[in-house]
């Protein structure tokens, strides 16, 4: 192999998994009975957001500094640009009680987004971005990234 390709396929290799842990970017299945369960009775509950997508920011109890700050641009940039169009939750997921939710949506990180596309009120299984806080710093790639991934959810 010449000295070009490799660096060129080292270079995609190493984007590849820079990018992949922040955003998966293809939808997940699992038999989430406590994910199912909450849709359900949330649904139940509000008829009239049987068909509208699940956005959830989930979090934990970890040091985050800029946790905070990103949770509220992420509220920011929902109410601005989708209002009505989610039905969207903050979720500490180290409390009792909402431990399930860490097993369901594989949740390990200070902060998670999950999307929730649903068809006929059943959940098409689910995306997720993983440590959004970590590009928050860069405002344009952060409200683009969270923008298209909440686009795409609105097509399914």
């Amino acid at each position: 192999m010449g000295r070009t390709f490799k660096r060129l396929l080292f270079g995609l290799l190493l984007a590849a998994m820079i990018e992949m842990p922040l955003y998966a970017g293809l939808l997940q299945y699992n038999s989430f009975s406590t994910a199912n369960n909450f849709i359900n009775q949330y649904t139940t509950e509000n008829p009239e957001s049987i068909n509208k997508p699940f956005v959830f920011l989930f979090y934990n109890n970890f040091p985050c500094e800029t946790c905070p700050q990103t949770m509220a641009a992420i509220y920011q940039l929902i109410e601005t640009k989708y209002p009505d169009r989610f039905n969207l939750f903050e979720i500490d997921y180290s409390e009792p009680g909402e431990f399930n939710f860490e097993i369901d949506y594989q949740l390990d990180q200070p902060l998670t987004i999950v999307m929730v596309p649903m068809s006929n009120g059943q959940p098409l299984g689910y995306e997720k971005i993983e440590n959004p806080q970590l590009f928050f710093g860069d405002s344009y790639y952060f409200t683009t990234k969270i923008s298209d991934a909440l686009d795409n959810l609105l097509l399914m």
